[in-house]
């Protein structure tokens, strides 16, 4: 809340300061009474005569706070550099290195930051002149703008400041597939868009081959990576153009999941090309943690800065907990806004969700819902050392990127476009939930281009990747041979002692190495009435001491 100005009576060095910064008003609006001895502001009254005329504002500082915040406020209008997002005035700005050590490689990137009381001070001090009465010369002298009329401001009525989505690193398009390429705030998407210096030339009529051409000239980047399959290598370009284009993109976007059967296969080198061709560099890099509310701090963190483009990189599923997943980041994934606390305020924020999610890891496991959010990229090395290959088709990958940028976004942005003018014409995909906004226009451009589908690996993933779903199946399947489809308690199921049957019990439902039936009993009302494989667990009754199961075969 605002602190009015301290009474004369207050002869405290802050009592002095607030006592100079009584309010006023611009000579536009209606003036207070002036004081008897004041002669109204001269030329003389601020030291040194000056150069130009001064172009900003004039405001009184008098007993009227209520005038003074308007009047302020009136002249900050149209102000560039405010913006408001979440309920609060926010500007944009460069990243400076985060004290957070999970957060790394996102200095220097343009981000949005809370104005916070004294950048407000500087800002209105440049926006707006201020002159108060001095008791002992009787005539009005400068003054700096008072904190508490900053404070003011910061509250944000009646400011009427633009809604800022987003900030840009480099050119675009809208949603209509119209090119955002001038810097400044676009009104049409709400994003502002940072000097880039890029020489971005999107033509205005198009076709498919003028597509096929530019999307051919970003395949030539991944020569050298072991995908191990056509549609491996569309998701990577898929992961291009959702993050040149994610403005154009009214929904969620995937995680695209960089997954190799050992180290040095070029998972984190496949990211960094992503990230370098859309942002011009190595991507930021953020430590995944297993607990859960920590994950949504990091992510409201990731919110409020509205970063780009984050990595999640190196995985390890062999520790404990390693596995992917967890309900705040299940959650990010399908949203378009993201609502938290924001640490260290006692405050709730709801915010745009516009971050692309990488993630890469060796045959990383995945976990709870996250496995239909993900579009998986597979690389798989046929030699021992893959880190130690030569002869690369492009030996210094990076660099090149970072010398032709400007070419690859504008053939990303020409890829999309074309799909746009053509009228996204159907190519038949069967739809994926929560993601229809971000399947008709990446997913569909690079298949009407001739390329395989970049979703096309959500099947293999679903049978392999979260270890916990494999051996539910495992143990249905093994049931449903030996006990038929008969109602059993989980005791009767953990006393057989059928080889197969009791593998499968230890693997999902152990306690000091042997089957419980507790444990077994909450792996089963996790799973109920779910298809895993082929077999459904069903609840055939529900008496707390004698409740019974039975698997059945679907189909």
């Amino acid at each position: 809340m605002a602190r009015p100005p301290t009474q004369d009576g207050d002869e405290g060095t802050r009592g002095r300061e607030e006592r100079d910064h009584d309010a006023g008003v611009n000579r536009g609006g209606v003036p207070p009474a002036p004081h008897p001895d004041d002669p109204g502001p001269q030329d003389s009254d601020i030291a040194g005569p000056p150069i130009t005329p001064d172009p900003r504002a004039l405001v009184r500082l008098s007993a009227e706070i209520h005038l003074v915040a308007q009047e302020t406020r009136r002249a900050l209008r149209g102000d560039t550099t405010i913006y408001q997002r979440g309920g609060r005035l926010v500007r944009v700005t460069t990243s400076r290195p985060p004290r957070a050590r999970w957060l790394s490689g996102a200095a220097g990137l343009p981000v949005i930051e809370e104005w916070m009381r004294e950048p407000m001070r500087e800002r209105i001090s440049e926006r707006v002149c201020f002159l108060r009465f001095d008791e002992r010369s009787k005539r009005s002298v400068a003054a700096a703008p008072p904190g508490w009329l900053a404070d003011l401001v910061l509250d944000g009525a009646d400011l009427d400041a633009p809604l800022l989505d987003a900030v840009l690193p480099a050119p675009t398009l809208r949603p209509d597939g119209s090119v955002l390429d001038a810097p400044g705030y676009d009104a049409d998407t709400g994003c502002y868009l940072a000097p880039h210096g890029l020489d971005v030339r999107v033509p205005e009529r198009l076709d498919l081959d003028d597509a096929r051409h530019a999307l051919g000239v970003l395949d030539e980047l991944l020569e050298d990576f072991p995908f191990e399959a056509a549609h491996d290598r569309s998701a990577v370009l898929a992961a291009i153009l959702t993050a040149c284009v994610r403005t154009a993109i009214l929904g969620p976007c995937p995680l695209t999941l960089i997954s190799g059967n050992a180290p040095g296969t070029g998972k984190s080198l496949l990211a960094d090309v992503v990230s370098t061709i859309a942002l011009g560099r190595a991507a930021p890099r953020m430590a995944v943690s297993t607990e859960d509310e920590e994950m949504r701090k990091r992510i409201t963190t990731i919110a409020l800065a509205g970063l780009r483009l984050v990595l999640l990189d190196n995985i390890d599923s062999r520790v404990r907990g390693g596995a992917l997943g967890g309900s705040a980041f299940d959650a990010v994934l399908t949203s378009d806004e993201w609502q938290d606390r924001v640490l260290g305020a006692n405050r709730m924020a709801t915010l745009p969700m516009r971050t692309l999610w990488i993630a890469t890891g060796n045959n990383v496991a995945i976990r709870g819902d996250l496995l239909r959010r993900v579009v998986p990229v597979r690389l798989v090395s046929p030699i021992e050392r893959p880190e130690e290959r030569d002869g690369f088709a492009i030996p210094r990958l990076l660099d090149h990127v970072r010398e032709h940028r400007s070419w690859l976004l504008t053939c990303a942005l020409v890829a999309v476009r074309a799909w746009c003018l053509a009228g996204q014409p159907s190519q038949g995909l069967a739809p994926i939930g929560s993601f229809e906004a971000w399947s008709d226009i990446v997913r569909g451009a690079l298949v009407w281009a001739g390329y395989a589908d970049p979703a096309a690996g959500r099947a293999a993933l679903r049978e392999t990747a979260d270890p916990e779903v494999a051996g539910v199946g495992a143990l249905l399947a093994e049931w449903h041979v030996v006990l038929g489809s008969g109602p059993l308690t989980t005791a009767q199921v953990c006393a057989h002692q059928e080889v197969d049957l009791r593998e499968a019990l230890v693997e999902v439902a152990s306690r000091a190495g042997a089957p419980s039936s507790r444990a077994l009993g909450y792996v089963l009302r996790a799973y109920r009435d779910r298809v895993i494989g082929g077999y459904v667990i069903r609840q055939v009754s529900d008496h707390a001491k004698a409740r019974t199961w039975r698997v059945e075969r679907i189909g």
